[in-house]
């Protein structure tokens, strides 16, 4: 159970990393 939460909380920042990356990828590109 502990486990599950762990993984859902680290895929949910890791899916927010990557959301993070590709808006300043995104930013550059339209600059």
């Amino acid at each position: 159970e502990l486990k599950l939460t762990y993984n859902r909380t680290r895929q949910a920042a890791i899916t927010k990393e990557i959301l993070e990356i590709v808006a300043g990828a995104e930013a550059l590109k339209s600059a």
